[in-house]
């Protein structure tokens, strides 16, 4: 029979296998909850019940170090993360001056309830961050580290039932404490990573919702100009007839002995007849931009040498030039090659785009119309070509307006101040010159654009009108 002695020592072996064999168990499960979990929150809940458990602990709670709050004089703050009770939980700034630093972050050292009373260290504590660890009533506090950076701490209660953590409780403890750094860092990359999620889901729910806005946005749009365009080509035939029939009983009344005798009268006839000839032209305009709106320009194709249009123009405007005495200065024109393209197409291209460089460019100033082959590559051409350039010397263009000067009915400045005429300083017309341009230009393949370093009427930067055309009309 076994004595009493070799009795005690066989329970005391029993009794520390039991211990170590529970031990294994605890660390086995909370090993597997950390690699089977994703969910942060679930994580978290796991290991603090397990490590409970395992403990003995009648609360168990489990704080996170958050370095993404920025305080202007504070270090870090902590925060709960989960608990086996529930309860409400501040979160706790830690001053850059705070005793409990160099315990957590740098000696990485256990403190227990005791040790805020006795040990000198924590003497310094502020009132704030004692009153802090009072509330939560726990009595062990061992911090929690990922690689060198402090992650965050595990706080335990009193044990079941009032007993005292023994050694082997103690380095259990350790030991899960090292492995719950993992689990911390799984769940701050868990929350990174949700966070990032959900900022993601926003933006493209935004993304969603300003598609969506600016569809609509598009079809009124697409409406407006549509409007535009019917209103341009039903105003323009109704226009005609009454503007033809007055056109030719003008015409009868200045050839009438009578009028011709009467020199007021021919004054008030000929003002008349200028003033319907203003209102042909912008009515011929909008047939124009009317038949470019309805892609139904036909362009008369032949061989053209932009040398003579700009010549033609040129001759067309003497007596604006002169009256405004602004110099215009053809170069580099007659090397040009010739091209294919509806020559009187064009010639309302340049006309209106030289007459547009008066307009903007002071009494005494320049306009200079250069030429110059343009080859493949460039400005994405896949036909050899022709660039011309129209520069003036005039008060220039504001660099936000450059896209929007070839909208049609697009008018810089302020309508306030509109005025009306072919070739008055800052004269606007109804704004359909430069669209027409670009739709002509486009027509026959080419593009046109402007550049100017900005606007202002004292320095006269001016404006640079570049229109690039193929040799050959491959669109017609």
């Amino acid at each position: 029979m076994m004595n009493s002695k070799k009795l005690n020592l066989f329970k005391s072996l029993k009794a520390t296998y039991s211990q170590d064999s529970q031990a294994m168990i605890a660390l086995r499960a909370l090993s597997q909850s950390m690699s089977s979990s994703l969910n942060p929150s679930a994580l978290a809940e796991n290991s603090i019940r397990i490590i409970s458990q395992a403990l003995g602990a009648q609360v168990v709670d489990l704080y996170g170090v958050n370095y993404e709050v920025e305080l202007l004089e504070d270090f870090c703050q902590l925060d709960y993360l989960a608990g086996t009770d529930v309860k409400k939980i501040a979160s706790l700034t830690i001053k850059n001056k705070s005793p409990l630093l160099p315990f957590f972050k740098e000696q990485r050292r256990t403190i227990t309830q005791d040790d805020f009373d006795t040990l000198p260290e924590l003497q310094a504590l502020c009132m704030a961050e004692r009153n802090w660890f009072k509330t939560l009533d726990m009595v062990i506090f061992i911090p929690i580290h990922t690689k060198e950076e402090w992650s965050g701490v595990l706080a335990l209660g009193r044990k079941v039932p009032g007993g005292k953590y023994s050694e082997k409780d103690m380095t259990l403890l350790g030991t899960m404490a090292d492995m719950l750094s993992l689990a911390l860092q799984n769940i701050r990359l868990g929350e990174s990573l949700l966070r990032v999620n959900n900022e993601f889901r926003r933006a493209y729910q935004a993304m969603e919702q300003s598609n969506r806005q600016l569809k609509q946005i598009l079809s009124k749009l697409e409406k407006i100009d549509k409007t535009k365009s019917d209103f341009i080509n039903i105003a323009s035939h109704e226009l005609r007839t009454p503007l033809t029939v007055m056109l030719g009983y003008n015409e009868m009344l200045m050839d009438d002995p009578v009028i011709k005798g009467n020199d007021y009268h021919t004054q008030l006839i000929t003002g008349i007849h200028k003033g319907m000839d203003r209102m042909q032209e912008i009515v011929e305009s909008m047939l124009v931009m009317a038949t470019i709106d309805a892609r139904s320009l036909a362009l008369h194709k032949g061989e053209v040498s932009i040398s003579s249009l700009i010549h033609k123009v040129q001759g067309g405007l003497v007596s604006a030039l002169e009256e405004r005495n602004i110099k215009l200065i053809a170069e580099k024109l007659s090397d040009l090659p010739l091209i294919e393209a509806d020559g009187e197409a064009l010639k309302k291209v340049f006309h209106q785009l030289i007459t547009n460089a008066i307009k903007y460019t002071p009494n005494g100033g320049s306009i200079t119309v250069t030429g110059s082959p343009a080859t493949i590559g460039p400005d994405n051409m896949t036909e050899a070509g022709v660039e011309i350039v129209i520069s003036d010397t005039g008060i220039g263009i504001d660099p936000k307006h450059l896209d929007m000067i070839f909208t049609k009915f697009y008018i810089t400045g302020d309508l306030a101040h509109h005025s009306s005429g072919k070739v008055k300083f800052k004269g606007a017309g109804p704004g359909l010159g430069l669209a027409i341009a670009k739709g002509i230009v486009e027509a026959h393949g080419g593009k046109i654009w402007a550049t100017s370093s900005g606007y202002d009427e004292v320095k006269c930067p001016g404006s640079q009108f570049h229109i690039i055309l193929p040799l050959k009309n491959v669109l017609a």
